[in-house]
C-alpha cells in the first residue's frame, strides 16, 4: 500500500521591521516624486513667465520702431511728424508718444480714415495704462478711434527725443536727447530713444527683486515683496525722412 503524504508551507507575512522598512522607503519615494514635481512646475512657471516677458518686449519695441521710422513719411507731404498734443513727458511716470505718417493703416491693422487732402494717414499714440502697453488711433480731429492693448506687464516707458541743434552744418545727426516738454522745434527731431521695462506678469522667481532699473532718464525700483522677473529694452530709432 501507498501511504499519501502532504507538506504544509507555513505562510509568513512581513515582520513589523520589514513593514517599517518597506514605510519608510515609500516615504522616501514619495517625497522624491514631490520633489521632481515641484521642481518641474517652478521650471515649467519661470519659462512660461520669461517667454510672456519676451514677447510683450519684443512686440513694444518693434511696433513702436517700425512705427518711429515712419513718423512723417512722406517728406513731400509736409505732415507732422508727431502729434505733438499727444506726445508727452510722464516725469517720474509714463510717457507717452504719437507719430503720423501716410498709410491705408494704422497700428491694429484697420483701415486709416482719408482726411481733407483726400490722403489716409495714421496717427498712433502708444501709452501704458496701469501696466498695459496701449495704442490708440486717432481721427483728423485728433479724436480716438480705436483703443486696444498691444502688451501686458508694461512698468516703464520713457520717451527721448534726438534733437540735431546744428542742422545748418548739413549732417543730420541727434546731438542731444530732450524729453517731450523741452524740445524747442519738433521739426529738428530725427530720431527717438525708447526705453521699456517688463516683468513676468506672473511671480516666477522664489525671492523678491531688490534690483533698481534704469529706463533711460527715470529709475524704476521694484515693488517690495515683488517676485516678478523684468527685463529692460533700449533702442533708438532713426526717423527715415530725416536721414541723410
Amino acid at each position: 500500500m501507498y501511504r499519501l503524504s502532504f507538506s504544509f508551507n507555513r505562510q509568513q507575512g512581513f515582520t513589523i521591521v520589514e513593514a517599517m522598512v518597506a514605510m519608510t522607503l515609500g516615504v522616501f519615494l514619495i517625497g522624491g516624486l514631490i520633489a521632481v514635481f515641484g521642481s518641474s512646475r517652478q521650471a515649467y512657471s519661470l519659462q512660461t513667465g520669461m517667454s510672456v516677458m519676451q514677447e510683450n518686449g519684443r512686440t513694444v519695441i518693434d511696433m513702436l520702431s517700425q512705427d518711429i521710422a515712419m513718423a512723417g513719411y512722406p517728406q513731400v507731404s509736409g505732415i507732422n511728424a508727431f502729434v505733438t498734443a499727444r506726445s508727452t513727458d510722464g516725469g517720474a511716470g509714463n510717457d507717452a508718444i504719437a507719430v503720423r505718417y501716410e498709410s491705408s493703416t494704422d497700428c491694429l491693422g484697420n483701415a486709416t480714415p482719408v482726411y481733407a487732402d483726400t490722403m489716409q494717414y495714421a496717427k498712433n499714440v502708444y501709452y501704458v495704462n496701469g501696466t498695459n502697453m496701449k495704442c490708440s488711433t486717432l481721427a483728423e480731429d485728433d479724436t480716438v478711434i480705436n483703443d486696444q492693448i498691444i502688451a501686458e506687464g508694461v512698468e516703464s516707458f520713457q520717451v527721448l527725443y534726438g534733437v540735431d541743434g546744428n542742422a545748418a552744418d548739413g549732417v543730420v545727426n541727434a546731438t542731444k536727447y530732450l524729453r517731450a516738454d523741452r524740445v524747442p522745434d519738433w521739426t529738428q527731431v530725427v530720431s527717438v530713444r525708447i526705453g521699456v521695462l517688463v516683468n513676468s506678469v506672473n511671480s516666477i522667481i522664489p525671492d523678491p527683486d531688490t534690483n533698481s532699473y534704469r529706463v533711460i532718464d527715470q529709475v524704476v525700483k521694484a515693488a517690495a515683496n515683488d517676485k516678478l522677473r523684468r527685463r529692460l529694452y533700449v533702442t533708438t530709432v532713426t526717423l527715415r525722412n530725416k536721414r541723410g
